[in-house]
Order: structure tokens, then sequence, then C-alpha cells
């Protein structure tokens, strides 16, 4: 009987050993799970960026929402009051320079030409060096990757 009791003993030691150190990190409250994501916009329309980017950069800056923005190289050149955003948590990023779609373009020097063009835009327009691209529609020649 001796043993017997012995062996509930410990296992009843052991039983609330084993609630102690695990029930603490049930009983702990975890802070709410933060959302991190990035808005991203691309402007390649007619004249959509003219008046328009003020609005745009007040809202995000007023919620604290950052964002990344790819304009076309076009209208970079006809809008640079536009791609200078004085909101710290938006960057700027080019596309080509006219929205041609790099996978229709079939000579490989052309297609580098629109790349090249667009960010020359957009870093004129905003005086800047921006460090994304964006192709358009999201599509490129995967040979030439």
């Amino acid at each position: 009987m001796k043993v017997v009791h012995m062996g509930a003993v410990s296992t009843g030691m052991v039983v609330v050993l084993g609630i102690v150190v695990v029930l603490p990190a049930f009983m702990q409250k975890s802070a709410p799970p933060t959302l991190d994501f990035v808005l991203l916009f691309r402007i390649h329309g007619d004249d959509t960026l003219h008046g328009w980017c003020d609005d745009l950069s007040a809202a995000l800056e007023k919620h604290g929402v950052p964002a990344v923005v790819l304009v076309a190289g076009n209208l970079a050149d006809r809008h640079p009051a536009c791609i200078s955003v004085k909101n710290s948590r938006v960057d700027i990023g080019s596309q080509t320079y006219s929205y041609v779609g790099l996978a229709s373009v079939p000579d490989y020097s052309y297609a580098l030409y629109e790349v090249e063009r667009g960010k020359q835009a957009v870093d004129a327009a905003g005086q800047t060096e921006s460090r994304l691209f964006g192709a358009p529609y999201g599509s490129v020649d995967p040979e030439n990757l």
C-alpha cells in the first residue's frame, strides 16, 4: 500500500507542477494583433493624377497608412508637382513611360528604354531617386528576366 500512496502523491505533484508551469501562459492577455500592410496605387490614366494626388497624400498621412504610388513616366512629365509627395510614409515608384505592357514589346531594347525613360521622368519630376518599379499590367517577358 505504501508504494500506491507514494505513486499517487508523486503523480499529484507532477500534475500540480505542470499546471503551475503551463497555466500562466494561458492567463496572459495578449496584445491585439497588428496588421502590417502597404497600399499600392498604380497611376497611369490620362489626367487622373491632377488634383487628386494632394488629397490622397493628406488622407494617407491623416490615417498613418503607408503606401506605394507607381506612376507612369508620361504623367510624371505632365504633373511634376504630384510626384513630390510631402508624406514620408508614401514611396513613389515608376512604371514604363507610356504604360506599355513589357510582355507585349517584342524588342528588348525598346522595353528597356520604356523602363529607363519612366524612371527618369519620375525621378526628375520628384527630384528623387526612386527605387521601386511596377511592371504595367503586372506582366513581363519571362525570357528576358
